[in-house]
């Protein structure tokens, strides 16, 4: 009786947070096009978001690196912050700057993203999802054996976001068990 109760709380906390409407770093101003990568490793979710910029807009970048980096930073700790439901936090890895490219490629790891319970995992993306204003359902994000995906555009910017998850055998398809998603949730069985 006590393991059903369980799961029943365990299925509303989940359902409700999946209610909720789709959040990362938001799009950079003057921007041209951003790459935003997420892996997940064990219960570690690993992020990299490439922006790249007009000339002019990364000019300026490169005049006051300190300011850029200290703004992004705390831009995306508020985000996973505001957004997170878990206590997720982040530990920055990297802001490098490709001139060539004119563009800023952040490297982090978002922690408390992910929990096991029982015999599967679930992730939270909704820190990644909000701040874009997106939702992997809504939003028809290409659902693959390995993970989701988007391509579009936000604030008149061309986007891409990849998600990688385990590989698994079936699709990570909407509401589907064990391998599935929700709004701005995955999960998929423990291997």
């Amino acid at each position: 009786m006590r393991r059903y109760l369980i799961l029943i709380i365990l299925s509303l906390l989940i359902l409700f947070g999946c209610a909720q409407p789709g959040a990362g770093l938001a799009p950079p101003a003057e921007g041209t096009k951003q790459i935003i990568e997420v892996k997940v490793v064990d219960q570690l979710v690993h992020y990299q978001c490439q922006s790249f910029w007009v000339e002019e807009k990364f000019a300026g970048i490169l005049a006051d690196k300190t300011g850029f980096e200290v703004k992004t930073v705390e831009e995306f700790n508020k985000n996973v912050a505001r957004y997170g439901e878990r206590g997720e936090y982040v530990v920055l890895r990297s802001i490098k700057f490709n001139e060539d490219k004119r563009a800023t490629i952040l490297t982090a790891e978002i922690h408390n993203a992910i929990s096991k319970s029982g015999d599967s995992y679930h992730a939270t993306f909704l820190w990644l999802l909000q701040p874009l204003g997106l939702d992997f359902i809504d939003d028809n994000f290409n659902e693959s054996k390995h993970g989701l995906s988007w391509e579009g555009r936000i604030d008149s910017i061309s986007t891409t976001i990849k998600v990688e998850c385990p590989s698994q055998d079936s699709v990570y398809e909407a509401w589907q068990q064990p391998v599935g998603h929700c709004h701005g949730h995955i999960w998929w069985p423990v291997s």
